[in-house]
C-alpha cells in the first residue's frame, strides 16, 4: 500500500506529462491525455515553448523546429477536443516566427529576418510574452549587427546598423534581467559587448564606448557563472581582457582574465581558443617590453594549435615567435621557427 502511494507521489504532473509526450514526438499519446485533463494542455503548450526557447538560446536549432513542429501539430490536435479551449496559439506562432527570422540571420538573408522578427515582436508585445520579447531583441540585434558588415552596406550606413543593434541588445538583456532570465541575459550581454566595441572604430574618443562594453562583458561572465553556461564564460572572460588592454595597457587584471579563459577553453576542449588565449597573453606582454614571457606564452599555444589542427594559426605564431626571438638577438632559435613556418607553408 506504502509503495503504491510512493508511486502515485512520483508520477509527472499531467502538464508535465504532456509536454515530455510530445516532445519525444509522441503527440497522439498526449493528445489522449490532454483529453482526460484538458485544463493541462495549455501549461503543456507553455512548457514547450519554453523548451524550444532555450533550445534557441543554445544555438540547437534543429531541435527548437522539431519541437515548435511537435507542438504546433498538438495544438491542432487539441482543436478537435472541445474541452480543451484557449490555448496560447498567438504566443506559439509568435515562436514561429522568431525562428523562421533566426533561420534567414544563419542564410546571411538578414534584411527578410528583420521582417520576419519584427513581425514576432508584434506578437510578443500583442500577447505580453517577456521571455519571447527578449530573444526577439537579441535576434534583431544579431541580424542589425551583421547587416552592417555586408559588403554592399554604404560606408555611412554602418554606424547606423551598429546603433540599432546595440538598442536592440540591450533590451534584450534588460528584459532578461527583469524576467530573472539570466541564460538568456548573459548571452545577451556578451553580445552587446561585443557591439559596443565595434562601435570604436568610428568614435573618435572610444574610451566610454569601451568601458560600456566591459560593463557588459562583465555582467555577461556573472550571468553566465550563474547560470553554468560553461562555453559562455570564457568568451567573455577573454572579451574583458581584450577590452581592458585597449583601457589600460598596464593594468596587472589582463593576463588573469586571458588565463582563466584559457583554462576553461581547454577543459572545454576547445584548443583553438585556448591557444588563442596565449597568443592575446604573449602580445600582450611584447608590447609591456616583457621578451621572455612574449616567448613563454606564444610557445604554449603551438601544442594548442596542433591539437586543434589550425596551420594558419600555427604558421602565425612560429612567425611571430622568429620575429620576437630575433628582437631578443637570439638568432639560432628565431631561425629555428622561421624555418617551422616555412615548412609549413610549403606544406599548405
Amino acid at each position: 500500500m506504502a509503495q503504491a502511494k510512493k508511486a502515485k507521489s512520483a508520477a509527472p504532473k499531467p502538464d508535465i506529462a504532456i509536454r515530455d509526450l510530445v516532445h519525444d514526438g509522441k503527440v497522439e499519446d498526449a493528445v489522449k491525455l490532454a483529453a482526460k485533463s484538458p485544463a493541462a494542455a495549455s501549461p503543456a503548450l507553455d512548457g514547450l515553448m519554453a523548451l524550444a526557447d532555450r533550445e534557441i538560446v543554445d544555438r540547437d536549432i534543429k531541435k527548437a523546429q522539431a519541437t515548435l513542429e511537435a507542438a504546433q501539430k498538438f495544438a491542432d490536435s487539441c482543436g478537435k477536443i472541445k474541452q480543451v479551449k484557449d490555448l496560447p496559439r498567438d504566443a506559439l506562432r509568435g515562436r514561429q516566427l522568431r525562428l523562421q527570422g533566426i533561420m534567414l540571420s544563419d542564410q546571411g538573408q538578414y534584411q527578410k529576418a528583420v521582417e520576419a522578427l519584427n513581425q514576432a515582436l508584434e506578437v510578443s508585445q500583442k500577447t505580453k510574452d517577456r521571455a519571447l520579447e527578449a530573444g526577439v531583441h537579441n535576434n534583431l540585434g544579431f541580424a542589425l549587427e551583421k547587416q552592417a558588415s555586408l559588403k554592399e552596406t554604404l560606408p555611412a550606413d554602418r554606424p547606423k546598423f551598429l546603433n540599432d543593434a546595440v538598442r536592440e541588445y540591450d533590451l534584450a538583456r534588460r528584459i532578461g534581467e527583469e524576467i530573472k532570465d539570466l541564460h538568456r541575459a548573459g548571452s545577451s550581454n556578451y553580445n552587446l559587448g561585443n557591439v559596443l566595441w565595434l562601435q570604436t572604430q568610428y568614435e573618435k574618443q572610444p574610451e566610454a564606448k569601451l568601458k560600456e562594453a566591459l560593463a557588459a562583458f562583465k555582467r555577461s561572465v556573472e550571468q553566465a557563472k550563474a547560470t553554468s553556461q560553461t562555453a559562455l564564460v570564457p568568451r567573455a572572460l577573454k572579451a574583458q581582457g581584450r577590452i581592458l588592454s585597449q583601457l589600460d595597457p598596464k593594468s596587472v587584471e589582463v593576463l588573469p582574465l586571458y588565463q582563466e579563459a584559457e583554462t576553461l577553453f581547454e577543459k572545454l576542449g576547445d584548443y583553438n581558443s585556448a591557444g588563442q588565449c596565449y597568443i592575446s597573453m604573449a602580445e600582450y606582454s611584447g608590447f609591456s617590453g616583457d621578451f621572455p614571457k612574449t616567448t613563454e606564452f606564444g610557445e604554449k599555444a603551438i601544442p594548442l594549435f596542433l591539437k586543434s589542427g589550425d596551420k594558419a594559426a600555427l604558421q602565425s605564431t612560429y612567425d611571430f615567435l622568429a620575429m620576437i626571438y630575433l628582437t631578443m638577438n637570439e638568432p639560432a632559435k628565431s631561425e629555428k621557427y622561421k624555418k617551422l613556418a616555412d615548412e609549413l607553408g610549403v606544406k599548405k
